[in-house]
């Protein structure tokens, strides 16, 4: 069996794709983590729904991808132990090249989302630890809890906003 160069091209497409939509989520994301760290709460909403839409064209685009690859895969009598690169060499030099080149760009794409993700998840752990023990010395009676107005306790994992005046 060989690989079918129509599928090829549309793998080349779909990783494309991939890569400029996962290089726009990171560019959200650092967008995100300027609002957040500049404390611009009324552009953070914004940024959350821009980023909910491209977050599902990525999944969108990462599934079509797979399938596409599986496809390839069969195509070419891959075993289940081969990966990208096993499976690549089996493709034409010239096509080789430009999805090499693309995976590479994916790879980025995907380490660079990773790394403002984690500093992300970084600063507000630190920031939601800083409070806890700020308002752990300034109502020690309370001992991290933190009540309704109605006087039930809210489960402390939950976002909370202070305000600067305390």
């Amino acid at each position: 069996m060989s690989i079918a160069s129509h599928d090829l091209r549309l793998l080349g497409h779909l990783m494309r794709e991939e890569a400029e939509t996962l290089e726009a989520l990171s560019a959200l994301e650092d967008g995100l983590r300027r609002s957040v760290v500049g404390r611009d709460w009324d552009g953070l909403e914004g940024r959350l729904r821009e980023l909910g839409a491209v977050g599902g064209k990525v999944s969108q685009t990462d599934q079509m991808r797979a399938a596409v690859y599986r496809k390839i895969r069969v195509s070419c009598q891959a075993g289940p132990e081969e990966g990208f690169r096993e499976v690549l060499a089996r493709v034409p030099a010239g096509e080789r090249e430009e999805l090499e080149g693309l995976h590479r760009r994916v790879r980025v794409a995907v380490e660079r989302v990773r790394c403002l993700t984690g500093g992300l998840d970084a600063y507000i752990s630190s920031a939601v630890s800083a409070m806890d023990r700020i308002l752990e010395e300034v109502f020690p009676e309370r001992k991290t809890r933190i009540y309704t107005r109605e006087g039930g306790l809210v489960d402390s994992g939950r976002p909370m906003m202070v305000s600067r005046s305390l």
